[in-house]
Order: structure tokens, then sequence, then C-alpha cells
């Protein structure tokens, strides 16, 4: 969670971060409270990692502005590799 706070605050409103746990909220708040992030959290308590073909944990998704799935990485992401796709991907 570290590296998606960095990228966080390196893009701003460049780019939209959302982390879904799948632990339920108790959980989900604990983290939120310990790690101090500031982009948005939810809780995926309808599949939703199944729906966007997400097969381990963590699962990273790459949504363009209009919707469209760009890219999906199951495994961990460092900052680097966040960053280098952020970059190729989309442009910024």
């Amino acid at each position: 969670m570290p590296d998606f706070e960095k990228i966080h605050q390196e893009f701003g409103d460049e780019v939209t971060i959302l982390v879904l746990a799948i632990e339920g909220i108790t959980q989900a708040q604990k983290i939120v409270k310990t790690t101090g992030v500031t982009y948005r959290t939810g809780i995926d308590d309808n599949d939703l990692l199944a729906e966007f073909g997400g097969i381990a944990m963590p699962t990273t998704i790459f949504v363009s502005i209009e919707g469209l799935i760009v890219d999906r990485y199951s495994g961990v992401l460092t900052y680097e590799d966040l960053r280098n796709k952020i970059t190729t991907e989309f442009g910024i």
C-alpha cells in the first residue's frame, strides 16, 4: 500500500486509485487506519474482483478514463512498476 500512496501523492488528480478489500469492513478499516492511506478505499462484497478477471490477490487493474480495462496484473507491483505502467499506458 505504501507504493500506491506514493503514486497517489505524485500524480494527484491525474490518476484515481481505488483499493478494494475483500476481507470485510473491520479488517479494511484497520488497514486504512494503520497505513494512513489518503486515496479511495472500499469493500468488494459482490465479487467485483472476479468480474474484472482478477485471479489472485493482489490484483491491479488499469482502467482508462473511458472505462476500458487497459491492463491487469495479478501479484505485487512496486512503485517503479506502477509508475512505468501509468506513464506508458496513459502518457502521463
